[in-house]
């Protein structure tokens, strides 16, 4: 049995272009490049286009969700 992450990754592509993990990520070129420069995603070159992996963006966001988290206790 799948879960919403589950279904949620098979309904996005593999990869993107940056203009859509911009939209993606609700943030701008210049802060998608600092993520990329500070390996906080993922991506390669497809002949003159660069692709980044949505599953890297999906980390990225479990990633600051755990980050914001309040220790319990």
């Amino acid at each position: 049995m799948s879960g919403p992450r589950e279904d949620l990754k098979l309904a996005l592509p593999l990869a993107v272009k940056p203009r859509k993990a911009c939209q993606l990520l609700d943030c701008g070129n210049t802060r998608l490049y600092e993520l990329l420069a500070q390996d906080e995603l993922v991506s390669f070159k497809d002949g003159n286009s660069r692709k980044i992996l949505v599953s890297s963006i999906l980390d990225y966001i479990d990633r600051r969700l755990a980050a914001a988290k309040p220790p319990i206790g």
